[in-house]
């Protein structure tokens, strides 16, 4: 089965990807109120292109594993309660915290040629969020791993270690994270979408 897993920075970061993004503000990660009250608040739109009513192909969630880090930690190790299995509908959309502990498809089953076949389901996903430190941190954090993975040249193909860092550090030296404190940033500051 796929791995388990929140689509955070931290949690990305603990895989040894886009350490230099998480590492750019210590001791603050997913559960971290900010001053001013700002909080991570990142939202998955996953809109199905095939059925899933009748397959265990689709997306597994453990409910309620986005509320706090501890119930987050516990149902990354199993330990969160039972996993539910969703089984939406051509055209059904699901709309969850990033936060929460969930998992897509068998690997044998995924489909990363991007072509619509009847053995393959393939969702199309947006994430979005408040204008604020966290959602800045997770686009360009989710957009660098986006560029390692789909542009094997950058790293010969690794997503994690010292290449990858390389570009993070250059990244962001190139346009810095903005600060904690910032609150709500401009909307014009940067792209808040990001397409995974």
């Amino acid at each position: 089965m796929e791995r388990l897993h929140a689509d955070t920075v931290d949690f990305i970061a603990s895989s040894g990807q886009c350490r230099g993004y998480a590492g750019a503000a210590k001791g603050v990660d997913s559960w971290t109120s900010l001053p001013g009250g700002e909080r991570h608040e990142i939202y998955t739109l996953s809109i199905y292109l095939q059925d899933h009513r009748a397959d265990e192909r689709s997306l597994t969630v453990y409910p309620g594993s986005h509320r706090n880090r501890t119930a987050n930690e516990a149902a990354a190790k199993g330990h969160g309660g039972a996993a539910l299995p969703l089984h939406p509908a051509l055209g059904d959309a699901v709309l969850f915290d990033s936060r929460l502990q969930h998992r897509g498809q068998d690997r044998r089953h995924a489909n990363f040629k991007r072509k619509l076949t009847p053995s393959h389901h393939t969702v199309l996903a947006f994430e979005f969020g408040r204008r604020n430190f966290f959602s800045a941190q997770y686009d360009r954090c989710f957009g660098m791993r986006t560029a390692l993975v789909n542009n094997a040249s950058m790293c010969r193909g690794r997503h994690a270690g010292a290449c990858p860092e390389m570009h993070a550090a250059e990244d962001l030296r190139e346009r810095p994270l903005p600060p904690l404190d910032a609150g709500l940033l401009d909307r014009h500051t940067e792209p808040w979408l990001t397409f995974k």
